[in-house]
């Protein structure tokens, strides 16, 4: 497992503007539509998803999954417990948390109900964004 913080894996700041760049990439390319499921805690990653968005005249509904920390960390760790194939630590979760930039523009889905109830809430922003 590689340490938050290190020069290795997929924290490096190289790594993720890579993976920002290959999933708006590939996003482009297709003629449907898509999810982007990332983190999106950097302004210029949400600009550049905005641009891809207008260059390819397509609706964007920003959406951030909300827990709090106690509950994140323990999902984490219970992910952690199946499989180690992530970076994702809670100190990883609180370091990112801690160093996301501001984002106004999104529609905020708390997590901490069922799956059920929190999918609900967001096909509903989603659909009535997309009817607005």
């Amino acid at each position: 497992m590689i340490k938050p913080g290190s020069s290795e894996g997929l924290d490096r700041p190289e790594a993720i503007a890579e993976t920002y760049r290959e999933l708006l990439a590939r996003a482009r390319r297709l003629l449907e539509p898509v999810v982007l499921d990332a983190s999106w805690t950097e302004e210029r990653h949400r600009a550049s998803a905005i641009a891809v968005a207008r260059d390819t005249s397509s609706e964007l509904v920003e959406l951030e999954c909300r827990a709090p920390t106690e509950v994140m960390a323990e999902r984490l760790r219970r992910a952690h417990a199946a499989t180690d194939a992530s970076d994702a630590t809670p100190g990883v979760a609180a370091a990112m948390a801690a160093a996301a930039h501001p984002w106004s523009s999104t529609h905020v889905i708390k997590t901490t109900t069922s799956l059920d109830v929190t999918l609900t809430r967001a096909e509903r922003v989603v659909r009535d964004q997309l009817s607005a």
